[in-house]
């Protein structure tokens, strides 16, 4: 009975994960698109203009701003999904209980958190 308990439990925590991730897709897809939207015609702008020094100065400031929050949004859902795929991979290699407890190997989630540690750090530099 308390295995089943368990499963159920296992299960409505699963939906809710596949809930906030498909959420969080939208969610970035929402944000991003109407930032590249922006940033598309900005360059355009800022290309064409040649003797507006002052304008072009401010211009450059947004499309400076634009990109540092595009960049940062889009390491921001870089390292969600990694950190989703690493806990996945974590769950699937833990080991589970006759009673439907599950053990998590604390060497395999350090050796998961450093490996991912390490990508992320190649990445952001």
């Amino acid at each position: 009975m308390a295995y089943q308990g368990e499963r159920r439990r296992a299960e409505s925590l699963a939906q809710l994960d596949q809930a906030k991730t498909t959420f969080r897709a939208n969610v970035s897809h929402e944000f991003r698109t109407p930032l590249t939207l922006m940033l598309g015609p900005l360059d355009d702008a800022l290309a064409s203009l040649s003797d507006d020094y002052a304008l072009a100065g401010r211009l450059r400031i947004v499309q400076r701003n634009g990109r540092r929050l595009h960049r940062g949004w889009s390491t921001g859902c870089w390292i969600s999904r990694a950190l989703r795929q690493a806990r996945g991979e974590v769950i699937a290699r833990s080991c589970l209980h006759g009673d439907g407890s599950m053990v998590m190997d604390p060497v395999l989630v350090l050796a998961v958190i450093v490996r991912d540690a390490a990508v992320l750090r190649e990445t952001l530099t």
